[in-house]
């Protein structure tokens, strides 16, 4: 602050606080006031001990407006598409009603919305204005529609108003990040059922290894990473042994529309013949863990600094327990995709919670094509490509 007193009258000159919480936190902005008391000659001047400006409040006075989030980050949208998050903001004074601006700024405010409901109308705008009760919690609804495939950065501003001329209101921001365009990974020529993909091994035969080649097809606008993992129980989480079967490759970084095969070799024995008495026996069940390459790279960062980042969120009965995604995957060195949002408290979240999971169910069948050859039939199915938003939803 600014204070001029040789004119011989105290003038006052506010000046604005700014608190930025690194590396990517919300700012604050804070006013501040000050005044100086002209000392007669010879005597110090008297200072208030209660408060140096007149019409300031006392700073247990000016309750603060809290917030449950210091940002908001939405990983992934797909173009054409919408996805809403909730802020919750609360008025934590005991007897006073606060007024509040909400408005949407930065580079990419045109992908951030705020949403209002006025009865049964909805509305989507940059700006609100909301005021809050005392000890009122309020929800915020914001909305992530990207335009294009990039990164995006915007804030939600929260002003709040003066409780007096003399008393300005305090100013925060939110940070907003998401990336448009997302991966998305098909399995081309398979059998559609209602939990996934359907492939049959035909002509299965105790101490013969068979063959099945798997196309792999990213439609999306955003390179995919896929972990394939083999189990022979699904149910029970029970992984195939590597002597067992094979899968090449078995993770690698695939760009937007391309294509890779997935060659699945299994050594067959006596137990998987006697299964294929039975029919629709399930030999295995190939499990494909996919998502975009640019949130793993981000994940791979964060673990740079908190190791134990991605086991905190998983159950001890989730499929992803024990995954390693932090290990070189084919091909990667061949994306280059900028990915320059600021690092998320919740990555791991946004990590684990926007994998997706291609299921494959092998079936078996001593039967062959015909008498001259035994072998492997594929028979045409669609995918079923699953993306959650919970980590242990496997």
């Amino acid at each position: 602050m600014l204070l001029d007193s040789c004119s011989g009258s105290s003038r006052l000159f506010p000046v604005v606080l700014t608190i930025l919480v690194l590396p990517s936190g919300p700012q604050y902005e804070v006013v501040l006031k000050g005044q100086v008391v002209p000392e007669e000659r010879g005597n110090p001047a008297a200072v208030p001990g209660s408060c140096l400006c007149p019409g300031l409040a006392a700073p247990s006075e000016v309750p603060p407006i809290l917030s449950n989030k210091q940002l908001v980050a939405w990983g992934g949208v797909t173009l054409g598409r919408a996805v809403q998050q909730k802020l919750v903001l609360r008025n934590n004074s005991p007897n006073t009603t606060h007024h509040l601006r909400l408005l949407i700024r930065g580079q990419d405010h045109s992908c951030f919305q705020l949403q209002s409901s006025f009865g049964q109308e909805e509305r989507l705008t940059r700006h609100r204005e909301l005021s809050i009760r005392p000890r009122e919690d309020v929800v915020v609804h914001l909305l992530f529609a990207p335009t294009r495939v990039a990164c995006a950065l915007s804030k939600l501003e929260i002003k709040q108003s003066g409780v007096r001329p003399s008393q300005p209101g305090i100013k925060f921001t939110i940070p907003l990040s998401g990336y448009g365009g997302t991966s998305n990974i098909v399995l081309e020529d398979h059998r559609k059922r209602s939990d996934g993909y359907v492939a049959m091994l035909m002509g299965v035969a105790a101490g013969h290894v068979s063959k099945l080649c798997v196309c792999v097809r990213n439609t999306g606008s955003r390179a995919a990473f896929i972990k394939a993992v083999s189990y022979s129980d699904l149910h029970t989480r029970s992984v195939m042994d590597s002597s067992g079967i094979s899968l090449s490759p078995s993770q690698f970084v695939l760009k937007e529309r391309t294509q890779e095969v997935i060659t699945v070799l299994m050594k067959v024995t006596q137990r998987e013949q006697t299964r294929c008495l039975s029919a629709n026996a399930v030999l295995a069940t190939v499990c494909l863990f996919c998502g975009d390459e640019v949130s793993r790279q981000q994940f791979r960062r964060l673990l740079l600094s908190n190791p134990e980042a991605g086991r905190k969120i998983l159950s001890q009965n989730s499929l992803l327990k024990g995954l390693n995604f932090n290990e070189r995957f084919l091909g990667e060195e061949q994306v280059l995709e900028a990915y320059d949002l600021p690092q998320s408290p919740n990555q791991a979240q946004l990590f684990y919670g926007n994998l997706s999971k291609v299921v494959l169910s092998v079936l078996g069948s001593t039967e062959t094509l015909d008498s001259g050859r035994s072998g492997l039939h594929v028979q045409p199915s669609l995918a079923v490509t699953r993306r959650g938003s919970e980590a242990d939803r496997y």
